[in-house]
C-alpha cells in the first residue's frame, strides 16, 4: 500500500513541476506528504523517496535538496552503496544553480576516486560541464588541460562512446576558441567513434544521436555547412530506424527533439549557403518534430535560421517575430548575444521605415556595447592581473625550487667526489704500501744477495790455482784486475783493451767471460756497473747526489739505459732502491 502511495505522490511531483506558481498551496502539501513518507520507510523505498524529494524541490529550493541529499547521502555511506547517485545530483545542482566555485571543487575532489571505481561515465559527464565552467569564466588554460585529460584517458580506455565525449568536448571548446582545424580535426574523430557505436539499447541510440547534433553544430560553426548537412541527412535517417526499432514512447520524444534539432541545423547550413529554397524546406520539415521541451540553444538557431531567412524574403514583420522570440529565449547573461540580437531587430525595424524606433534601438545598442566593452576590459585586465601576480608568485616558487634543487645538486655532486677522492687516496694509500713492502723485501733480497755474492768471490780466491781451468785462471785475473782499476768506470772500454790488459787477446777474454758468466762482455760490464751504481745508492744517505750522476759516475753514458737495466736486474727503479735502502737500513 506504501509503494503505491508514494508512487501516486511521484507522479503528482512530475505533474506539479510543470507549473510551481499555480499549484503553490498543492505543492507543499504534497511536499509534506513526501516528508512523511520518508518517515516510515525503509530500505530501497526510503531511499526512492528521498531521491523523489530531493527531484522535487531541485529547481524550488535549493537548501532543502542539500538538506534531503546529505541524509540520502549518510544512508547511501551506511547501507555500502555506492555514492554515483548522490555525486550526480549534487554536482547537478551546483552547475543548475550556477555555483561554479562550489562545483569546481567538489568534482575535483570526487574525480580521483571515481576514476579509481571505474565509474567512467560519470566521470566524462562531470569533466565536460566542468570544462564549460572554465571557459565561461576566462579559465581557458584549466579548461583544454581538463578537455585534454579527457581526451588521453578516452584513448587509453579505448571505448568508442568515451572517446566521442572527449572529441567533441575538446572540439567545442577549439571552435569557441576561433580555432577551427582543431575543432574540425576532433570533431571528424569523434564522429568516427560515434559511427563505430552500435546501439545495444535505447540509451545508446539517444546518446549517439545527441552527439551527432553537437558534431553538426561545430562542422557549421567551422564553416564545413556541406559536411554538415549531410550529417543531419544521416541523423533523421539513423533517428527513424531507432524509433522503429524500439517503439518506446520516450525514445520517440528524445527521437523527435534531436530530429527538430538536426533540420534546424541543416537549415542554418543552407542560411549560409545562401541556399534559401532548401533552408526553407528544413525549416518547415523541423515542425514536425517540435516539441515542448527543445533545448533553448537549438531553439535559437531555429530562430536565427527564420529569422534570416525572412529577412531575404522581405517579409519583415515576420522577421520581427522570430527576432523577438530569439532575444526572449537567450538567458539574461548572455549580455553580448542579447545585444546582437537587439542590433539585428534595429535593422528589421529600419526596413520596415520604422526609423525612430530603429535609431532608438541602435542609439541602446551602442551604448550597451561601449559598457560591455568596457566591463570586458576591466574584466580582462583583471584577469591578466591576477594571472601576472600568479606567474610572479609561481616564477618566484619555480625559481626557489630550482635554486634548491641546483643547490641539492652540487652538494650530491661534491659528496660523490668527496667520496671517489677518499676511496682513491685509500686505494693508493694501500697501493703505495703493498708496493713498499714488496720492494722493502726486494731490497733486502738484493743487499743480501751482493753480501752472497762477495762471500763466493772471497771463497774462489781461496780455491787453489791448480783446480781452476784456464778459463777459470783467466776470469779471475779480470775480477782482480777490475777491483783495482775499475775500468768499467770507463764508458769508452773495449773488449781489446782489457785483453791487451792481461796479455791476452779478445778470443780468449770473451770465452773466458761467457764460461764464468754466461754473460757477454757488454752485459758483464753493466753488471759491474750496476752493482757499482747500487752501492752508491746504498751509501748516499743524504741524497746529495742526483741518480743522473751515479748513473754517469757508475760508467754509463745514457741515463735511459742506466734506469732500463737497473729495473730489469733490480726489479725497481734506481730513486725507488735508495729511498728504501735509505729509510729502512736495518732491513
Amino acid at each position: 500500500m506504501k509503494r503505491f502511495i508514494l508512487s501516486i505522490l511521484i507522479l503528482l511531483t512530475s505533474v506539479c513541476s510543470v507549473n510551481a506558481q499555480t499549484y503553490g498551496d498543492f505543492d507543499e502539501r504534497l511536499a509534506d506528504s513526501l516528508r512523511q513518507c520518508i518517515s516510515v520507510e525503509e530500505g530501497d523505498a526510503l531511499r526512492f523517496s528521498l531521491a523523489t524529494i530531493i527531484d522535487y524541490y531541485f529547481l524550488r529550493n535549493i537548501d532543502s535538496a542539500l538538506l534531503y541529499l546529505d541524509i540520502l547521502e549518510e544512508i547511501e555511506i551506511a547501507q555500502g552503496n555506492s555514492l554515483n547517485l548522490v555525486i550526480n545530483a549534487r554536482a547537478e545542482i551546483f552547475s543548475s544553480y550556477k555555483m561554479y566555485d562550489e562545483y569546481i571543487s567538489f568534482v575535483n575532489e570526487e574525480l580521483p576516486s571515481l576514476k579509481e571505481k571505474k565509474a567512467y561515465f560519470m566521470v566524462f559527464n562531470l569533466q565536460e560541464i566542468l570544462t564549460d565552467i572554465y571557459y565561461s569564466r576566462g579559465m581557458f588554460n584549466e579548461a583544454l588541460q581538463t578537455a585534454q585529460t579527457m581526451y588521453e584517458d578516452a584513448k587509453e580506455i579505448g571505448k568508442d562512446n568515451y572517446c566521442a565525449i572527449a572529441g567533441i568536448t575538446l572540439a567545442e571548446l577549439y571552435i569557441k576558441s576561433n580555432r577551427p582545424e582543431e575543432a574540425c580535426y576532433f570533431t571528424q574523430e569523434a564522429i568516427q567513434h560515434l559511427m563505430n557505436i552500435n546501439p545495444a539499447n535505447s540509451f545508446d541510440l539517444l546518446f549517439k544521436s545527441q552527439r551527432l547534433s553537437s558534431a553538426m553544430h561545430i562542422e557549421m560553426l567551422a564553416g564545413k555547412n556541406e559536411e554538415a548537412i549531410e550529417l543531419g541527412v544521416y541523423m533523421l535517417d539513423y533517428l527513424a530506424e531507432g524509433v522503429e526499432k524500439y517503439r518506446d514512447p520516450e525514445v520517440a520524444i528524445y527521437a523527435r527533439r534531436n530530429s527538430f534539432d538536426a533540420c534546424a541545423l541543416m537549415a542554418n547550413a543552407y542560411i549560409n549557403l545562401q541556399q534559401f529554397d532548401d533552408a526553407k524546406k528544413w525549416l518547415d520539415e523541423s515542425m514536425q518534430y517540435y516539441t515542448d521541451n527543445q533545448t533553448p540553444d537549438y531553439l535559437n538557431i531555429y530562430y536565427a535560421a527564420w529569422y534570416a531567412y525572412c529577412m531575404h524574403s522581405k517579409d519583415y514583420e515576420k522577421a520581427l517575430y522570430y527576432v523577438d522570440l530569439l532575444y526572449n529565449n537567450t538567458a539574461e547573461d548572455e549580455a553580448v548575444s542579447r545585444n546582437d540580437i537587439l542590433m539585428g531587430k534595429a535593422e528589421v525595424l529600419l526596413r520596415m521605415e520604422q526609423y525612430k524606433e530603429s535609431a532608438s534601438l541602435y542609439e541602446h545598442c551602442v551604448h550597451v556595447g561601449d559598457s560591455l566593452k568596457t566591463g570586458e576590459f576591466d574584466r580582462q585586465l583583471s584577469d591578466l592581473r591576477i594571472k601576472y601576480e600568479t606567474a610572479e608568485k609561481e616564477n618566484k616558487i619555480l625559481e626557489q625550487q630550482i635554486s634548491l634543487q641546483k643547490t641539492r645538486q652540487i652538494l650530491l655532486i661534491v659528496a660523490i667526489l668527496l667520496a671517489a677522492f677518499i676511496i682513491v687516496a685509500i686505494l693508493v694509500w694501500r697501493y703505495n704500501r703493498r708496493i713498499t713492502e714488496k720492494n722493502k723485501k726486494l731490497v733486502a733480497h738484493i743487499t743480501q744477495l751482493s753480501k752472497q755474492e762477495k762471500e763466493i768471490g772471497v771463497l774462489k780466491e781461496a780455491t787453489e790455482e791448480v783446480d781452476k781451468s784456464d778459463e777459470a785462471i783467466l776470469f779471475s785475473k779480470l775480477e782482480q784486475l777490475m777491483q783495482e782499476k775499475m775500468l768499467f768506470l770507463n764508458p769508452d772500454i773495449s773488449r781489446e783493451d782489457i785483453a791487451k790488459e792481461l796479455n791476452t787477446n779478445d778470443f780468449y777474454l770473451r770465452a773466458a767471460i761467457k764460461a764464468a758468466t754466461e754473460l757477454s762482455f757488454g752485459a758483464y760490464i753493466h753488471r759491474l756497473q750496476l752493482e757499482y751504481a747500487k752501492d752508491l745508492l746504498i751509501s748516499d744517505h743524504s741524497n746529495s747526489r742526483a741518480v743522473k750522476d751515479i748513473a754517469y759516475s757508475s760508467g754509463f753514458n745514457s741515463l735511459t739505459t742506466f734506469n732500463r737495466l737497473f729495473k730489469e736486474v733490480y726489479g725497481l727503479s734506481a730513486g725507488e732502491f735508495r729511498r728504501i735502502s735509505v729509510k729502512f737500513p736495518e732491513e
